[in-house]
């Protein structure tokens, strides 16, 4: 089925957008970056730069805000942590529920979820022109990426502890729950390569055509190679730098036209198809939250197609190598 839902962070960016050729990855938005080529320079080598912050999300039902109108967390993609529900998985699975009485009578205790993700890392790009109408290209970056989660009593359920002592104990039991689940914390940090992006593109380059400045359009067949970092069980807060180890195949195509000095129109189409792999994830077994579940084993998980249209208009050289750009994804 087509992704719907799909995480997406509210993100602070600086020198450029998060930039790779994929936009099938819930965790960052990989933006393709706008390729710019003439007749006489149909080939380019790109190194960028680039930087993120972020810290609410989409959950997964494609809502920003909850009832009371608080933004998502990012960690609360599928729901809050409730610390009954992981007890009770800890019995499931054999372990002991630290929880004491009368707490572990209760009917839920959620706590909110407060995390964050800093990023920065280097972009590459590489188009290659074979004759006049085939294009060969390839992508890579590189990512320092840091996240951390910080976990308070919700306002719902904070009145169960009025005092600050039993604050103190249901937050250590907390953390004494999840050391049980072989948590190993909600900080992690990781640098690495992403997934790398090749493909061939057959299309036209031509300078003063269809009553345009500049015409650069064309049909695109790509291959996602899965090289970038994956998920760690021991960790909520991880995030995979890429498809998760899925390979990837996708088709779709390209327009970057020039209508008149300095005013480009464009956009691009996708079809991302994920092939399906057999993975060691974290599941849940009484309603716990995934990367909060009490048993780990092999299942299949087959990511199907993403969909994508993103089209934009760019102004360039507003005053002395000033331009902007308006774009839609």
């Amino acid at each position: 089925m087509v992704k719907k839902g799909l995480l997406a962070f509210v993100c602070l960016f600086f020198s450029s957008a998060v930039i790779a050729s994929f936009y099938d990855c819930r965790y960052f938005p990989l933006f393709e970056r706008i390729m710019y080529r003439t007749p006489q320079k149909p080939s380019n080598f790109l190194v960028d730069g680039f930087g993120m912050t972020g810290s609410s999300a989409y959950n997964q039902h494609g809502d920003h805000k909850n009832p009371q109108g608080v933004y998502y967390s990012s960690s609360e993609f599928y729901g809050k942590y409730d610390q009954i529900k992981v007890g009770n998985a800890l019995t499931t699975v054999g372990k002991t529920n630290p929880l004491i009485s009368p707490w572990d009578t209760y009917d839920h205790i959620y706590w909110e979820s407060h995390q964050k993700i800093q990023s920065f890392g280097l972009y590459f790009d590489w188009n290659q022109a074979l004759g006049k109408k085939w294009l060969f290209g390839l992508s890579w970056y590189v990512m320092n990426l840091s996240s951390e989660a910080k976990f308070s009593l919700s306002s719902e359920d904070e009145h169960l502890f009025p005092n600050q002592g039993d604050k103190d104990e249901i937050d250590r039991l907390r953390r004494q729950m999840n050391g049980e689940l072989l948590i190993k914390g909600e900080q992690w940090s990781n640098a690495g390569i992403g997934d790398f992006d090749i493909y061939i593109q057959r299309g036209v380059l031509k300078d003063y055509f269809l009553r345009c400045k500049k015409v650069d359009a064309g049909l695109r067949l790509g291959l996602l190679i899965p090289s970038g970092a994956k998920l760690d069980n021991d960790y909520p807060t991880s995030m995979p730098f890429g498809g998760q180890g899925h390979w990837a195949i996708y088709g779709g195509g390209n327009a970057d036209i020039e209508l008149k000095e300095d005013f480009t129109i464009g956009g691009l189409f996708r079809i991302i198809g994920r092939f399906a792999k057999t993975e060691n994830r974290r599941m849940s077994v009484a309603g716990e939250l995934p990367m909060y579940g009490a048993v780990t084993g092999a299942v299949k998980i087959d990511p199907d197609f993403t969909m994508i249209v993103s089209p934009y208009v760019m102004l360039t050289d507003i005053r002395a190598g000033l331009g902007a750009s308006l774009r839609y994804s």
